[in-house]
């Protein structure tokens, strides 16, 4: 389960870059971070009218997941991971940003 990779003091930060809905603050916390999950994102990527595919990259140097609607890039997450689990979690999803991803 996601909850046990993730360490207690993980920040989650998104940058939307006023193009695309993201997280307007920087989440703190193990429990943050999970609730905004669980509310946000779970709901909308398990939408079963919602054409997904996914890809793991790295980039930055760090690893990453790519999030694809409808094969168009929506969001881009690097992870910082250390011996607690992963302590960051980025998200881009500024679409100027994305295009120099694919």
């Amino acid at each position: 389960e996601l909850v046990t990779l993730l360490s207690e003091d993980i920040v989650f930060k998104a940058d939307g870059g006023g193009k695309a809905t993201a997280v307007r603050r920087i989440l703190r916390g193990r429990s943050d971070v999970v609730d905004w999950i669980q509310r946000v994102m779970l709901p909308h990527y398990s939408d079963p009218g919602v054409m997904l595919s996914y890809r793991i990259q790295r980039f930055n140097g760090a690893p990453g997941l790519l999030i694809f609607e409808a094969h168009k890039l929506v969001t881009a997450f690097s992870f910082v991971v250390d011996e607690s689990g992963i302590r960051q979690i980025d998200a881009l999803r500024n679409p100027d940003k994305l295009q120099w991803l694919v």
